[in-house]
């Protein structure tokens, strides 16, 4: 399923003359309304909720063959009258539209699905601190009361709110070694050579890099990698590497996203079943030709010729959804790290496998954030679509898509049956951690310095 051409744009920026007139106004509206003035965005007696809708997105939400977006578009699109939902991807992320603001241009859109903290910092960095993005009325989103506890980054400009997230954390084979507790049992004996991870300087890893931090602080953060480092930890490049080594039962524990599992057992499942069912196919083909006497010798004996080994099911390229931070500035769902567990290896097994731990009964949160522009022109339907993003329904179908976890608790979601991988695997974690914006944008660089320049890979 795709986009139409009306309703997805892909913006180029740079230095060419193309650039600069996409920059002045190219893929905009057809008529040019003057934005909506911030006035704390109370909620007028009527809201204009109709008319053309732009948002900027990443290339996670147009990715795989069911794209969130394209779905989003038509649930949001069917929900209310005279609507329509255009995408915009910008192929420099964030910066086109620092650079439009820069050279005095409207942003031409009205909303950002998708947004890291890496994004938000490159806003302050380059513009003012608290630009781009106008300070959000929560009182006009009402279904932001059930987002759960831990996933608020504390802007201090109230520019932004959560709308799916990634947890970090340890996945596991239970059938070959007890899953971990606690932080310091990795540094035991009873888990040497037993952990993976990919490159610490994004992703995966530097999700769990930046869950050292909040643990136990950024110099002991340091102490402990070395005794990880001691103790066997294998570091390499990229997931699909991490993830081959772990699949091929290099080691027995790596770190991963939540949602990886889901992904893997998703796929275990997926192929065990298809090969129960070319192997039952294969014996009734056998059947029916010994039945035909068909064989070549004349006597009903036959040999099928037939395969036995499965088809394995297409990738759905769900788990690989990340914005398009990396974590030399952030870790969030951007997978920096390669690709996506679908496409990593052909995944394999009991789901046992592919267990999920978090160690102290903590998961490290990564979350993407939406967020609406200053200069919106549609500003009232924005709102509307933020509150439709975070409601109990879109949110079951929104983060499957994108291979991500729901913001609102998983007990209260209705799955769609597409999705039943979620509904009998995916968990909330026990306890949800997360650095502020601020900590994000002026402490972890540095300490992810002092990281690299220690042990960096």
């Amino acid at each position: 399923m795709g986009l139409d051409r009306r309703s997805y744009l892909r913006v180029a920026t740079g230095s060419t003359t193309l650039a600069l007139t996409t920059l002045a106004g190219c893929a905009t509206r057809e008529s040019e309304p003057e934005p909506q003035e911030p006035n704390g965005d109370d909620e007028p007696a009527e809201p204009e909720d109709e008319g053309v809708l732009r948002v900027a997105t990443t290339d996670a939400f147009a990715h795989g063959e069911n794209p969130a977006s394209a779905w989003l578009k038509t649930r949001f699109e069917e929900a209310f009258d005279n609507v329509e939902v255009d995408w915009v991807i910008p192929e420099s992320g964030i910066g086109h539209y620092v650079e439009r603001e820069q050279r005095g241009f409207l942003p031409d859109v009205d909303a950002y699905v998708g947004l890291s903290a890496a994004n938000l910092a490159t806003v302050d960095r380059d513009l003012e601190e608290g630009g781009l993005f106008r300070e959000l009325n929560r009182d006009r989103i009402e279904t932001i009361d059930g987002v759960v506890d831990g996933l608020d980054l504390e802007d201090p400009d109230g520019r932004i709110v959560p709308v799916s997230t990634q947890y970090s954390c340890l996945m596991v084979d239970e059938t070959r070694i007890d899953p971990p507790t606690r932080l310091e049992e990795l540094g035991e004996p009873a888990y040497a050579d037993s952990l993976l991870t990919p490159t610490p300087s994004r992703g995966r890893g530097g999700a769990f890099l930046d869950w050292l931090f909040e643990s136990v602080g950024p110099d002991d953060a340091l102490t402990v990698w070395a005794e990880l480092e001691d103790n066997g930890l294998d570091v390499y490049d990229t997931w699909f590497e991490t993830l081959l080594a772990y699949v091929e039962r290099d080691r027995a524990v790596t770190v991963a996203y939540a949602a990886d599992a889901l992904a893997a057992i998703d796929r275990a499942v997926t192929s065990d079943t298809d090969e129960t069912r070319g192997s039952e196919q294969n014996e009734t083909d056998g059947l029916d030709n010994a039945t035909d006497g068909t064989g070549a010798d004349g006597d009903g004996s036959t040999d099928s010729g037939t395969d036995d080994d499965a088809d394995e099911s297409s990738a759905d390229d769900r788990s690989d959804a990340d914005g398009d931070g990396s974590n030399g500035d952030d870790s969030s769902a951007d997978d920096s790290d390669g690709d996506s567990t679908d496409e990593a290896t052909d995944v394999v097994g009991d789901p046992d496998q592919y267990r999920v731990t978090y160690l102290d009964g903590e998961a490290y949160a990564e979350p993407l954030q939406m967020a609406i522009f200053e200069n919106a022109i549609n500003v009232d339907l924005a709102y509307t679509f933020l509150e439709f993003a975070l409601s109990p329904e879109i949110q079951a179908g929104l983060a499957p898509r994108l291979g991500q976890y729901p913001v609102r608790p998983i007990a209260e979601l209705e799955f769609p049956e597409e999705f039943d991988v979620y509904a009998d695997h995916a968990e909330d974690p026990p306890s949800i951690v997360t650095f502020s914006y601020e900590t994000r944008r002026d402490d972890l660089p540095e300490w992810r310095g002092a990281w690299e320049e220690e042990f960096g890979y």
